[in-house]
């Protein structure tokens, strides 16, 4: 984050305060909050809705978590406006915001509006068998914890089991909410009177400790390894990745060849890659030079119809121009 605000405009930044923020919301939750919205704003100022929803998706986790229910529906409710006011959001997306917000409302203590909110969520993922697995994992995680809220621990053990089972289908699953679910399932069992069943259980966390154990932690400094060159050109076309673009993948591909070849010929500069939202990708490009790297590849935008109204950003240092592309309006 201190090496990209050093460089304005840099695409790479709201994702970078998004993912810290996610780092920081248990140890410094006031500080991710500000991460948080400094995110939102980024994408807000451009209009870039659907972009912000994360970054509203994970204040309104932060503000339920500090008993600012009111905040926190605010959030989730802007969030989900935009997502299902959009044809191409994937179901799971949606589903996960009303697990999310059935979360806040366990917290309130509004059990029916939990139940109904992750019966929509859980019928959602059913329709989403690709992209909906963690997220359905969550979903029966949360049913698990109001059931055993509302006393009903032999409901509340089958959703635990349900959702160890989902996330167990992940490469990659969340282990703190699988111990949190383990624990709640043991003292389930065990006020059941079930314990050959708790003692199974109870071996189950041990090995999930076990795995999160062997996590290793790095804390390392990486500003005095990397370096960027002093000037950069961010060419900012209306490729997103929401389905049912004007144009096509493969457009965007050879528009970023052309442009690394142009830059490398002329010696101007090199091309960083691209960072695509739901509404554009921007393509990066640097060099000593932004004047010079921005004559270079000017031809190429004024032919590729691809760029037809982009925006491209010219910064030297600190200092920036921005230059809107013939065309139609993005």
């Amino acid at each position: 984050m201190k090496i990209l605000r050093d460089y304005p405009g840099d695409p790479r930044l709201p994702g970078v305060l998004i993912t810290l923020g996610n780092a920081l919301r248990k140890s410094s939750p006031a500080e991710a909050e500000s991460l948080f919205r400094e995110a939102a704003e980024l994408y807000e100022a451009k209009a870039q809705l659907e972009s912000a929803t994360p970054a509203w998706n994970n204040l309104g986790i932060l503000c339920s978590e500090q008993g600012r229910h009111a905040e926190s529906l605010v959030f989730y409710e802007k969030a989900l406006h935009i997502r299902e006011q959009t044809p191409s959001t994937p179901l799971a997306s949606i589903a996960k915001l009303l697990n999310n917000m059935a979360g806040c409302y366990r917290r309130m203590g509004d059990f029916a509006e939990v139940h109904r909110l992750l019966d929509r969520a859980i019928k959602l993922l059913d329709l989403d068998k690709l992209d909906g697995t963690s997220v359905l994992a969550s979903a029966y995680g949360t049913r698990g914890l109001v059931l055993k809220d509302e006393g009903r621990d032999a409901e509340a053990v089958e959703d635990f089991q349900l959702s160890y089972a989902e996330r167990k289908k992940i490469p990659s699953p969340n282990l703190d909410s699988m111990v949190e679910n383990l624990e709640e399932e043991i003292a389930a069992l065990k006020r059941l009177g079930r314990l050959e069943e708790a003692v199974l259980a109870e071996d189950r966390l041990a090995s999930v400790n076990a795995e999160r154990n062997q996590i290793p932690y790095v804390d390392r400094d990486l500003s005095s390894r990397i370096s960027q060159a002093k000037g950069s050109i961010l060419v900012e076309v209306s490729y997103g990745s929401r389905p049912g673009n004007r144009y096509r993948k493969q457009d965007l591909e050879e528009l970023a060849v052309e442009l690394t070849d142009e830059a490398r010929s002329q010696s101007a500069g090199f091309c960083a890659g691209t960072v695509t939202t739901p509404e554009s990708t921007i393509l990066m490009l640097y060099g000593e030079d932004a004047e010079v790297l921005f004559q270079a590849i000017q031809p190429i935008l004024a032919k590729e119809r691809i760029c037809e109204g982009a925006l491209v950003t010219i910064r030297q240092g600190k200092e920036i121009r921005e230059v809107i592309l013939p065309g139609s309006v993005m």
